[in-house]
């Protein structure tokens, strides 16, 4: 078995596509009774009582009348953080290059500076391009890493864009 996610294993080939498009913060819509979605840059979730469920779904006979509301829009400091951190939750890790592309370059260096600092803490940088935690050591010592690479994130604002999806 793979271990290719914070909490998961599978066989090689047989790893989840589903959770790869939450790891990946990526867009999805949920059905049913108190679903999360990720859409256009706003998470949000379904009522979690029938009556409200059912009026939701009743009053749109398509996608594009569905009322998707306002819950929580993203930032680029937020989606900054959720991209580290769900990137390091992962097997495959961070990519160097999707950091310059998705954000700059500077945040590129800040991040993989603050991992370099942690290699001894079960991080491993290859080629200078991708870092990842060790299995299963730094799968277990994740989140001190995660908040460390976070807490030396610029504190400045860091653009006023939002960041490019995949």
């Amino acid at each position: 078995y793979v271990h290719y996610e914070t909490s998961n294993f599978a066989l090689e080939g047989f790893q989840s596509a589903h959770n790869r498009t939450y790891w990946r913060n990526e867009p999805y819509f949920g059905f049913g009774l108190g679903a999360a979605s990720f859409l256009d840059s706003n998470r949000f979730r379904r009522d979690g009582r029938m009556r409200g469920y059912i009026d939701w779904v009743s009053n749109a006979s398509k996608y594009e009348d569905l009322e998707i509301p306002a819950e929580e829009v993203y930032t680029f400091q937020t989606e900054l953080e959720e991209f580290i951190m769900l990137g390091l939750r992962t097997a495959t890790g961070l990519d160097y290059e999707e950091l310059c592309s998705r954000f700059n370059e500077n945040i590129a260096e800040n991040v993989f500076k603050s991992l370099k600092i942690q290699e001894r803490h079960h991080v491993h940088i290859e080629d200078g391009q991708w870092a990842r935690l060790t299995s299963p050591e730094g799968f277990l010592v994740q989140n001190a890493i995660i908040v460390d690479v976070l807490k030396n994130l610029p504190v400045e604002p860091l653009s006023e864009k939002v960041p490019q999806r995949i």
